[in-house]
């Protein structure tokens, strides 16, 4: 869809909205319609959410919390609800996010996010009604770009079809499998293959309830039987932390790596702002920043701190909330510092200590001494394909414009072309799937 055509949809959508505010949808007969967020619809939201959130309510709230309404870069939580009869059927959020350009230029911005529809009503239109709506309000309230990190497989193909473009992320992955009796060409394939299956069924609202039963399944077949029981993804993490410390005597505490569990905004925010910069886009990274984004009651967090006295560098573990076995999958969420010796440390460390099943990391726009060593530790990277089917079941940044003009300076901001791996500098917690 070009500017023009956005504009005719968006005219559409507003207009329908003026007039009818409630969407007859035939041959059923249902009545919809759509609205904003407002705190009485709380419980509901939470219920709703256990397709994507999990099954604890009082945990999804905690989220819906967290996410909407303590966040710092929006002063009113921006969701977005179909309702049935009175009754929520379907939600849309989208949450604020704050862009550096440069040293002296902030950009906000926002992104959707927990698309999700009652199973019974999802063929009724209502998944890109919402998304209209949404993006209707967000130009409106004056934004000049959308971002998606999570959108589902089947959802990113709706929205290629209506004028987003999608930035296909590289991961970088490391199993513990053992696959000596495997060709080296068909592990490859099968890796790849099984990453394809992998994201969509996690990333899919049909699918999510199976996903973790794949995972057990996966590993039960491909693992070595273990020695004692793991109960969760950072046991052996915590347990080598622990043995870590008490090795080390008061008087000889020279060891710069600790491990906690809980992050240093300060010191983060003050060891990034010593790093040098350049003029990619990256979220900003100050002490408010790093304190609200550690809090996502949905996610477990370890860190890795290099300290000699002040921090030098740090590397952010993260795995579900729900996650119970070391089966889970643990992600490298960011990772900093001020020199390569001291990042490659913090590497090492973590995966020595943690032995962990599968490790990722979003590497699309790491620098290439980083890659080095993610490949000298192990990681192999999935690269962009041929196919846009497959390149759209794996992880990508789904952008749409809201400049109407439909040209050039669309995806421009302060001479920074949006569709450009090279203007930006994105980490895997920039996603709110983490």
């Amino acid at each position: 869809m070009n500017g023009c055509g956005h504009r005719k949809s968006i005219n559409r959508l507003n207009t329908a909205l003026k007039t009818h505010p409630e969407f007859i949808n035939d041959p059923a007969g249902l009545r919809y319609q759509i609205v904003t967020y407002a705190p009485a619809f709380d419980d509901q939201i939470a219920v709703l959410q256990h397709y994507l959130w999990g099954p604890d309510v009082a945990l999804n709230l905690a989220y819906l919390d967290w996410k909407y309404k303590q966040n710092p870069y929006i002063d009113e939580a921006l969701i977005y609800l179909a309702l049935c009869d009175g009754e929520v059927v379907g939600m849309l959020g989208s949450f604020g996010l704050q862009w550096e350009i440069d040293q002296a230029t902030n950009l906000c911005s926002v992104s959707l996010a927990d698309l999700v529809v009652e199973p019974a009503h999802r063929n009724h239109q209502l998944f890109p009604t919402l998304i209209e709506f949404a993006l209707l309000d967000l130009t409106k309230r004056g934004y000049s770009f959308v971002l998606d990190l999570t959108a589902s497989p089947e959802v990113a193909l709706v929205m290629l079809m209506n004028g987003w473009r999608s930035l296909y992320v590289q991961t970088a992955h490391r199993s513990s499998a053992q696959q000596a009796v495997v060709p080296q060409e068909r592990v490859t394939r099968l890796q790849a293959r099984y990453r394809q299956l992998r994201s969509y069924t996690k990333n899919s609202t049909l699918f999510s309830a199976g996903y973790q039963q794949l995972r057990q399944l996966k590993q039960r077949l491909s693992a070595p039987p273990a020695t004692s029981p793991v109960t969760h993804p950072f046991q052996r993490f915590d347990q080598a932390q622990a043995r870590h410390q008490q090795s080390q005597k008061p008087a000889q505490n020279s060891t710069p790596i600790t491990g906690q569990m809980t992050s240093q905004p300060a010191a983060m925010a003050a060891l990034s702002g010593r790093l040098p910069k350049d003029r990619r886009m990256r979220h900003v990274r100050d002490e408010t920043y790093f304190h609200w984004r550690y809090q996502n009651p949905l996610s477990t967090y370890r860190f890795l701190f290099w300290e000699n006295p002040e921090l030098e560098g740090y590397l952010v573990l993260q795995t579900s909330v729900h996650a119970q076995a070391d089966t889970a999958w643990v992600n490298i969420v960011d990772w900093e510092a001020t020199t390569h010796q001291v990042q490659a440390d913090l590497l090492q460390t973590a995966l020595t200590w943690g032995q962990f099943k599968e490790v990722e990391i979003w590497s699309a726009t790491l620098a290439e001494s980083a890659k080095q060593m993610l490949e000298q530790a192990g990681f192999r990277f999935f690269n962009r394909t041929g196919s846009a089917l497959r390149n759209v079941r794996g992880a990508r940044m789904m952008l749409y414009s809201l400049q109407l003009d439909g040209n050039q300076t669309a995806w421009t901001e302060t001479n920074n072309h949006l569709l450009d791996w090279a203007n930006w500098d994105i980490r895997m917690v920039d996603s709110d799937a983490v």
